[in-house]
């Protein structure tokens, strides 16, 4: 995967973490609602810049847009640039 790639799940990581740490303070329902769709235009614009031989895994495609997966996204971005470097 590209270093752009990368760096976009990191960024996304971040502006996820960041959002909840504003709603840690406030439990209301809309909050609550919102909180882990917050990285979804970024993740969108990451996928749209992918080749087409990424876009074409559908679960890959589907990971990425699940909202619990983005604070996992550090660890996935560890794992590519493990993988990158062999």
């Amino acid at each position: 995967y590209s270093r752009n790639f990368v760096r976009n799940l990191l960024i996304t990581a971040q502006i996820q973490e960041q959002a909840l740490k504003k709603f840690e303070d406030k439990k209301s329902k809309e909050a609550l609602g919102t909180r882990y769709y917050l990285h979804l235009p970024k993740i969108a614009y990451t996928l749209a810049r992918l080749p087409n031989r990424v876009l074409d895994d559908s679960d890959f495609r589907t990971s990425l847009k699940s909202p619990y997966n983005a604070p996992y996204f550090r660890a996935i971005v560890s794992w590519i640039e493990l993988l990158n470097r062999s």
